[in-house]
């Protein structure tokens, strides 16, 4: 076969272009779509908006279901925190309910005590007048005996 180019045409710089599916993509995918769907859009554009819309449609949902876990965890918490909260509460009321009968009985003793006090106070001082007397009379029967 006989070469019929001219020397400054230089073959190994060329890009084979193919038609169909081996085409070779330079940067691009492309995508084929069936019928149906291809005529609903008029264009690579309208098709390239609507994935993207999809795309963020998903991307939406993702988060509105990982922020739905987090509610439902932070619910479980809130709903644990607040059993024990009302533990405590009723642990509360019972020692202070305790704390009330204790003081009561603290009250009702100490009241004895304070009476138990004045009356032996005042048996010391009835038991004060009788020795006074008493002393009296002593006094009186050694004065008579000395005189």
């Amino acid at each position: 076969m006989e070469d019929d180019l001219r020397e400054e045409y230089d073959l190994k710089q060329l890009r084979v272009r193919r038609m169909g599916p081996e085409r070779k993509n330079f940067g691009s995918t492309t995508v084929r779509l069936d019928p149906d769907v291809a005529e609903m859009f008029p264009d690579a554009e309208a098709v390239n908006e609507a994935l993207r819309f999809l795309i963020r449609v998903e991307i939406i949902t993702q988060t509105l279901d990982r922020t739905a876990q987090a509610i439902e965890a932070n619910s479980e918490q809130v709903a644990s925190l607040s059993e024990s909260i009302t533990w405590l509460e009723n642990g509360m009321e019972r020692g202070f309910d305790r704390i009330e009968r204790n003081f009561e009985t603290l009250q009702t003793s100490l009241n004895s005590q304070l009476e138990l006090s004045r009356q032996q106070h005042e048996t010391t001082q009835a038991q004060g007048r009788h020795i006074e007397r008493l002393m009296g009379v002593v006094e009186t029967l050694i004065a008579q005996r000395v005189a």
